[in-house]
């Protein structure tokens, strides 16, 4: 678990090892496993808030399982002009492109919008500093990877710029 404030500076950082069967399910409450009172969702309002997001992941042996980034302050954001988004598109291994998605600030709702390519994800968060890799799937003829980049709280795009290697 990772609580990042509004500069993307990690408040907290903390690995908890757990054991999961398929189909599983466990919660767990970001105090109890820093065994402290924190508010890091705000949600008793002591004040401004202190944090931008608390983002989860499930990782195992293999790599990442699962991530989920919640931004504190609920849905209704703030329209910012930039919240430095960046795009980059480069071959993984011949034929097979991803796009390094990365950001500055919280990032809401991440979408790319590609042409002759489509993402294998697409509307996630993005907390500040965060940086996701995003396999792409050729749909078309196209042999680089072009488009752009938005988030939901921004006013800016960014470009997809090519990596040569």
């Amino acid at each position: 678990m990772q609580v990042h404030t509004r500069t993307g500076a990690r408040a907290f950082d903390v690995t908890e090892p757990v054991t999961l069967a398929g189909h599983a399910a466990r919660r767990w409450s970001l105090d109890t496993v820093l065994g402290r009172f924190t508010d890091a969702t705000h949600v008793h309002r002591f004040g401004p808030r202190s944090y931008e997001s608390v983002t989860v992941t499930l990782s195992s042996e293999g790599g990442v399982v699962a991530e989920s980034v919640h931004l504190v302050g609920g849905p209704a954001r703030a329209l910012e002009r930039t919240v430095g988004l960046t795009a980059v598109a480069r071959q993984a291994a011949p034929g097979d492109w991803v796009v390094d998605v990365g950001t500055d600030g919280a990032a809401q709702y991440v979408h790319l919008e590609l042409r002759g390519f489509e993402p294998a994800d697409s509307w996630f968060h993005l907390p500040p500093g965060g940086a996701r890799i995003v396999p792409v799937r050729r749909t078309g003829t196209a042999d680089v990877v072009t488009g752009h980049v938005r988030a939901l709280n921004s006013v800016a795009v960014a470009p997809v710029v090519q990596v040569c290697t």
